[in-house]
């Protein structure tokens, strides 16, 4: 365990800056362009079609788990379920190419020129071939972990991250942002080879002529997530769109600043979120009967130091975001109007950060206390800030629709306060312990 956890940390120190060298390297070949807007929103909405893929994660993981100790068996099964998600990936990879051309247009506004519609039609098969096999990758390393081995999430997010440093340079020129869906198809395809060999050496055999099988129970034990991520996706590619709406590369300006606000994020959260499961552990089993007076108040004080450290971190990345976006990103094709655009999406982000992070490590600490309640929450937060980005598109007001996942997160954060209030009533403890801090 020691081993695997420093793996991981490993791994996750060393994905943070190559995968801002990737931005840098982006902003350098195509700055904030039409070209780029396609290829975000391509991928927003390539992601929300492939989400029934992303859900049965969790559910081949835990049946394969199940037979452990009966590795013929989770051979077979594993073998069926995978089968049968190659096939419904291929059904989705053909659709998709039948359908690019009214695909792009319905993805098109009035405003968009033959440029967008034409980049997007050219990136549409090449993307989805990526993506299903992201979805996979994924699947595989969920089951790679319920056998034991963490490592390998981590391994494919780096993989992918490498792919793009070494296409972009090598190949932006001639390709475009092709190289990008590119790189991430070719990296896929490897990086599942290797997981099916990883999992053979765990006694987990895949074999490609096993007839496909998904029983009721494997898509039923799949709904509930599957709603939930379609939910959280189907705001991104709203967020997306309606970002479209507002003017041009405003999409690809947006993705820039998303991915300089989730360093900080990431960083602080990762280490937080392993204080609160370090915590938890002491603690014993989950439960509202095993929660304590001195936990609650230990997780409370967490808490309040993660929003004094968010919210520095904010007035840093507002203050400072032009020379941050200046510094980081503004070479090559990478202009004065993209660091315009940029800069401005980053300030408007850098407000929801305390909510935000609140949001997430709230919900955090009541799944793994209480294993319910969290995907609820989290869905409230999708929704509010669903109805944020309509008020922002009739308004006409690009900063509220940067702004929803900050101001969503309030209603994220009502409902966990409320939930933990609940759970820690006087019946169980005698008072409340949370104060009304929000």
């Amino acid at each position: 365990m020691p081993s695997t956890l420093g793996k991981l940390l490993t791994l996750s120190t060393l994905i943070y800056p190559l995968s801002l060298l990737n931005q840098m390297l982006i902003s350098w070949r195509f700055g904030t362009s039409t070209a780029l807007d396609a290829y975000w929103l391509g991928f927003a909405i390539l992601l929300l079609i492939c989400t029934p893929l992303q859900a049965s994660r969790e559910a081949l993981a835990l049946e394969v788990r199940t037979q452990e100790d009966r590795p013929e068996v989770g051979s077979r099964v594993l073998s069926q379920r995978l089968n049968a998600l190659f096939l419904c990936s291929l059904f989705i990879i053909l659709m998709v190419f039948l359908l690019k051309t009214p695909l792009s247009a319905l993805l098109s506004t009035q405003d968009s020129t033959d440029t967008f519609r034409q980049s997007l039609c050219l990136l549409l098969p090449t993307q989805i071939a990526a993506i299903v096999l992201l979805q996979l990758n994924e699947t595989l390393s969920a089951t790679l972990t319920a056998t034991g081995d963490a490592t390998f999430s981590q391994w494919g997010r780096l993989s992918a991250v490498v792919a793009s440093i070494i296409a972009v340079p090598l190949a932006g020129a001639w390709l475009g942002v092709n190289a990008l869906a590119l790189s991430l198809a070719i990296s896929g395809m490897l990086f599942l080879f290797i997981q099916l060999r990883a999992l053979s050496a765990h006694g987990l055999k895949y074999r490609l002529r096993t007839l496909p099988r998904l029983p009721w129970r494997f898509v039923s034990d799949t709904a509930p997530v599957l709603l939930y991520l379609l939910l959280t996706q189907g705001l991104a590619t709203i967020a997306r769109l309606a970002l479209q709406h507002t003017g041009p590369s405003a999409v690809s300006a947006y993705q820039y600043a998303l991915s300089l606000y989730g360093i900080p994020e990431n960083v602080i959260l990762f280490s937080v979120h392993g204080a609160l499961w370090a915590l938890l552990s002491r603690r014993g089993p989950g439960g509202a009967q095993s929660t304590s007076v001195s936990e609650l108040q230990e997780v409370w004080n967490i808490f309040k130091a993660v929003s004094a450290i968010m919210a520095a971190v904010t007035v840093v990345l507002y203050l400072f975001r032009i020379p941050i976006v200046r510094l980081l990103l503004m070479r090559g094709a990478f202009d004065a109007q993209s660091l315009q655009s940029s800069s401005h999406a980053l300030g408007m982000l850098a407000f929801g950060l305390v909510p935000q992070s609140l949001s997430l490590l709230y919900g955090r600490y009541v799944l793994l206390r209480y294993g319910t309640g969290a995907t609820l929450g989290w869905s409230l937060q999708a929704l509010t800030g669903g109805l944020i980005i309509a008020l922002g598109l009739w308004s006409g007001q690009q900063d509220l629709i940067l702004l929803h996942n900050g101001l969503g997160a309030f209603a994220g954060i009502a409902f966990f306060h409320a939930f933990v209030i609940r759970k820690s009533s006087p019946a169980h403890h005698g008072y409340r312990v949370f104060p009304a801090w929000f």
